[in-house]
């Protein structure tokens, strides 16, 4: 499952959770389930690179939750083969907490790597992450709205910008773009119809630069779909 936190002005995406099942048996004498949820800092990593992790886990008994607090939890890493790498003891701290952190491997295979915390074969917590050789983006580049009316046939120019995450603009810079059409049908059109994806039609392509601050334009034709 994937998860979105938003505190203020912040906001925090956490994919590919996995909850521990859940575990009540109202004929039991001890009615009670476990969750421990495990969260790692982002969501993908370059080989050694450190992987920063934490966990909670908590008990639910009666529709009532509450912390598990100094209970021994162990975290291990796994690599794309299911294989451990490493082991760390942890112990929950007052808030039912647990932090610590891998470095990764700098060789071996890049995918799919994944953390378990394990305790007392019911406080069980699994995280994925991805581990991959890429480079860091340092620009960024966006389109400006369209304020003006278009219809087909006319002449459509857009204005993008390219930044760098520094703040500076991009000068001189060359631009590849592409110009696809995508055909948007009205939702009545599907009750009779079955349900196709528009793969789009190229109208144009090319290439331009930046000037010196940082702005470019596209012009194309926006020529519409011939039937037949």
């Amino acid at each position: 499952m994937n998860i979105k936190v938003i505190d203020k002005s912040e906001v925090a995406y956490f994919e590919n959770l996995y909850i521990n099942g859940y575990y009540n048996n109202k004929y039991s004498d001890e009615p009670v389930s476990y969750n421990t949820f495990l969260f790692t800092d982002r969501s993908i990593y370059r080989p050694g690179q450190t992987v920063y992790f934490k966990g909670i886990a908590i008990s639910t008994k009666d529709e009532t939750s509450q912390v598990i607090t100094n209970q021994q939890l162990t975290a291990s890493l796994y690599n794309v083969n299911g294989e451990k790498i490493k082991t760390i003891d942890l112990i929950t701290n007052d808030y039912g907490s647990v932090a610590g952190e891998f470095i990764l491997p700098s060789d071996g295979l890049t995918g799919t790597f994944s953390l378990r915390l394990k305790g007392n074969n019911i406080y069980n917590g699994y995280a994925s992450f991805s581990v991959e050789e890429y480079k860091r983006p340092k620009f960024e580049t966006s389109f400006n709205p369209i304020t003006e009316s278009i219809k087909v046939n006319d002449s459509v120019t857009v204005t993008g910008k390219a930044l760098a995450y520094a703040g500076a603009s991009i000068s001189d810079a060359k631009v590849v773009y592409r110009v696809k059409r995508n055909v948007q049908y009205p939702r009545w059109y599907y009750w009779r119809h079955p349900v196709t994806t528009d793969q789009g039609q190229e109208i144009t392509h090319g290439e331009t630069l930046t000037d010196a601050t940082g702005n470019y334009t596209i012009t194309f034709k926006a020529i519409p779909r011939r039937n037949g």
